[in-house]
């Protein structure tokens, strides 16, 4: 997409202690800094997730041996707190996804892990994003 042509979005600029922010997904998410200094957002213990549903879809033959399909339905989000506007969450980008048009949209926040914002280590691994996606 060219960022000429793109939609306009508003520019955000919040200022909040760590207080306001609660993540739920089950690992600590860190930001790398521009100059140099990180932020570590540790993991609340409570995780967001949604809940699937897998349905028989048959199978495929590859080689001579059988590999199951299945169908999947995804329903609700789980392990949301209650909702706070002064709380900003940080969830998977499917979780943001399924909550998208929510009363949480513009409260949510997907660690960046876009090629340009992740930061790995030499073997490949992610060691943290350079910031996040809000939805």
């Amino acid at each position: 997409m060219d960022k000429n042509n793109r939609l306009w979005y508003p520019i955000f600029r919040w200022e909040a202690d760590m207080k306001n922010f609660l993540n739920l997904t089950p690992h600590d998410v860190t930001v790398f800094l521009e100059n140099g200094e990180k932020i570590v957002f540790k993991r609340s213990g409570r995780v967001a997730r949604i809940n699937v549903f897998h349905f028989d879809a048959g199978h495929i033959i590859v080689d001579g041996k059988k590999i199951p399909l299945t169908y999947v339905e995804y329903g609700e989000v789980e392990g949301l707190p209650e909702y706070d506007p002064s709380l900003f969450i940080i969830v998977s980008q499917m979780v943001a996804q399924a909550l998208q048009g929510s009363k949480w949209s513009g409260h949510i926040l997907v660690p960046d892990t876009s090629p340009q914002n992740v930061v790995r280590d030499e073997k490949g691994r992610i060691l943290g994003v350079k910031g996040f996606q809000l939805w």
